[in-house]
This record gives C-alpha cells, sequence and structure tokens, in this order.
C-alpha cells in the first residue's frame, strides 16, 4: 500500500511538472510548420501570433522569447517596414538579451527607409 501511494504520488509530480509551461506558444509550431510547407498560408501565421501575443498581453503574461520578432519578420516579408519595426522594437523591449540585434535590424531598416 504504500508503496502504492508512493508511485501515485510520484507519477502526479512528474505529470504537474511535465505539463507547466513557461510560456504561451499558442498554435505556433503548427502554423509555422505550415508555413513551411505552404507559403500560402502567411496570413494565417500572422493572424495567430497576434492573436497570441494580444492574448498574452491582456492576461499581462510576458511573451515568448521570439515572437515580437518572428511578426516582424513576417511583415518584412510582405515589405511592411513600418510594422516591422514596431514588433522588432516590441522584442527589444521584451527581451534584453535580444537587444543588440534588435537594434542592429531597426537601425538597418530605418536607414534604407
Amino acid at each position: 500500500m504504500r508503496n502504492t501511494l508512493l508511485i501515485a504520488a510520484s507519477c502526479l509530480i512528474i505529470s504537474s511538472c511535465a505539463s507547466t509551461r513557461l510560456y504561451n506558444w499558442g498554435s505556433y509550431e503548427q502554423d509555422l510548420f505550415n508555413y513551411y510547407e505552404r507559403p500560402e498560408t502567411q496570413e494565417v501565421l500572422i493572424a495567430e501570433l497576434e492573436e497570441n501575443l494580444q492574448k498574452q498581453a491582456q492576461q499581462g503574461n510576458k511573451p515568448a522569447p521570439g515572437l515580437y520578432a518572428e511578426l516582424a519578420t513576417l511583415y518584412l516579408e510582405k515589405n511592411d517596414t513600418g510594422t516591422a519595426i514596431s514588433y522588432y522594437r516590441k522584442e527589444y523591449d521584451a527581451w534584453p538579451e535580444s537587444r543588440p540585434l534588435m537594434q542592429k535590424l531597426i537601425k538597418n531598416l530605418e536607414a534604407d527607409q
């Protein structure tokens, strides 16, 4: 009986740790895979990323690292430089680790405008 309770408690602890996620990525992985397979789904990826980022902001959660930059790059691919710069700035503000790269990207894009 004691061993059964110990095993059950261990399984509960392990499963609760496995299900905890630090950041909410939404459907990013699947949407990105779909985009790579079918580039015409770019608008779906953009919409899903924007929706996820908006939900995270409303809940007061920090977005997953790189999501702002990913969205910025998608806008850059669409030649929407202004929107791309705004999302690169959001990545810059959210993640200090990304500042050197984001600063360089922003500076280069602003010089090209």
